[in-house]
Parts: C-alpha cells; structure tokens; sequence
C-alpha cells in the first residue's frame, strides 16, 4: 500500500499531501534557474547551482488522484487534472463545483481536464457508443482526452487510433501519440 511505501523511506503518511503542495510550490518557484532557492513549510533549499538548469522557468504540472484534494491541488497549483477510474459522473460533480470555487475563479491560465476513455471500449467496433463517450466527457469538462486501447498486434492498435481519430475528429479532445505494445 502506499502507506508502507511512505513507511519504507521513512516519511510519514499523515501530511503527505500538505508535503505535496509545498513540493510543487517549490518546483513553481525555482525550476528553470540556475540558483534556484524556496523556503516553504516542508522544503528549504538555498546556494545551490543547477547547470545544466531547464531553459524554461516553467513546467506544466498535471496533477493525478481521483479525490477532491486532488482537483483542489490541480485548480489551485496545477496546470491539469488527470483523475484516474472512479464514475464520470462523479467527476462532473467535482468539476463543477470546482468551476464555482474561488481558487479557479483566481486561475490566470486554463485548466487541463483529461479524462480517459474505458479501455475496453473498441472504436473499431463501437464508434457510436466511442462518441457518446467523448460527448459526455466534453460536456463534464473535459479539454483532453487519455486514450487508452486494448489490442492485439501492432496493425490491430493502429486500426484502432484511425478508428478513434475518425470519431473524436472535431472535438479538440485527442492528441494521438505513437502507439505502444
């Protein structure tokens, strides 16, 4: 469980996600700096050099976790929320009221919501049920999509991305990557 591995390299559980937020409050803070430096509740650093250091000073930071903690973190930290499992229509329940919150309200750029599509759900054979789905996930707030594919051979994956791309073509949800076996 997560809590042994907590346990394991001796951090405690409990805190675990104030520890978190004070970790991307310092990757906000100093990445893409030579000399970085950050004094936060859980993390201090100072007279360091980094080279070679990123050119950006900034990285869009995706946050996972299905929980409200999660989305709250996402809209008040991150650039998206990547939720895994849990019902959709749970997630629209947490995106709107997360949409009403304060925090977002505050929001200077736009929030990523990328949600997954069951992988079960073959667009080769279903694509009217696969656009049901990008519908539905559109309407919940979702911007993009996690396309996850079930195949068989390498030819099968790409008959699947075609079938997919065919489908979701319109919905400015899917960003196809190369797949993998």
């Amino acid at each position: 469980s997560a809590r042994e591995e907590f346990e394991l390299v001796g951090v405690p559980f409990a805190g675990r996600g104030d520890r978190m937020d004070d970790a991307l409050r310092a990757i906000r803070q100093t990445f893409g700096r030579a000399t970085p430096s950050y004094d936060g509740t859980h993390y201090s650093f100072d007279g360091w050099v980094v080279e070679p250091h990123g050119i950006q000073q900034t990285v869009p930071l995706w946050i996972g976790g299905r929980s409200e903690r999660a989305l709250g973190r996402a809209v008040e930290l991150g650039d998206g929320w990547a939720p895994q499992g849990a019902n959709h229509h749970t997630f629209a329940e947490m995106v709107k009221r997360a949409k009403e919150s304060p925090a977002f309200a505050a929001r200077t750029r736009p929030l990523e919501i990328v949600m997954a599509t069951p992988p079960e759900l073959d667009p080769v054979e279903e694509p009217a049920r696969l656009a049901d789905t990008i519908a539905d996930l559109e309407a919940i707030g979702a911007t993009m999509l996690n396309v996850r594919l079930v195949h068989r051979s390498l030819a099968h994956c790409l008959e699947q991305f075609e079938a997919y791309a065919e489908v979701a073509t319109g919905t400015g949800l899917v960003q196809f990557a190369a797949p993998s076996a």
